[in-house]
């Protein structure tokens, strides 16, 4: 009758060791658009970076985020789509600021899980926050030393499956 809740991208690539020990578990994975996660992963991982160590350059880790990143989308991808529908749900971040509570609920009715009255008023309070929060977290591609047209050829799979856009002409 209790549920564990992570919210931990890091266990993206353990599926597999998670099943081993939660073979009941449930998994939600939420997918976003590689020209803002890839950034945004490089943005957060150099100030960590900067604080625990002495890195040569900024965004030393840029190119071990890449190549991470790119194992983070395919294999969890790959293993949810091997479980049963109850027990594993995609969502793509626009759609779930799009409609807060219309994923939120669609994801609970997939997964068999219960969704209170209670719940769902405060799915609708959480909806128009969603709607307008505006991040704080800026950060540059071109100061990354980032060409988003490589990033799009680099997750190609990834743009094609979710349909997301591509860099703006």
């Amino acid at each position: 009758s209790k549920y564990y809740l992570s919210k931990n991208p890091d266990f993206s690539p353990a599926i597999d060791t998670l099943l081993e020990r939660f073979p009941n578990a449930k998994f939600i994975y939420m997918v976003r658009n590689p020209l803002d996660a890839v950034p945004s992963h490089i943005s957060l991982k150099d100030r960590e970076w900067q604080l625990l160590g002495s890195p040569l350059e900024k965004y030393s880790c840029r190119d071990f985020i890449i190549r991470c990143s790119r194992h983070w989308y395919e294999y969890p991808l790959k293993k949810l789509r091997q479980l049963p529908e109850n027990q594993a749900a995609i969502i793509q971040l626009d759609d779930l600021v799009a409609d807060t509570k219309g994923e939120i609920s669609r994801v609970y009715r997939q997964l068999e899980l219960p969704l209170s009255p209670g719940f769902e008023d405060f799915l609708t309070v959480e909806a128009e926050r969603a709607r307008n929060h505006k991040s704080r977290h800026h950060y540059s591609l071109a100061d990354m030393g980032i060409n988003p047209q490589d990033l799009v050829k680099e997750f190609a799979m990834v743009f094609e499956e979710f349909n997301f856009r591509g860099i703006q002409q």
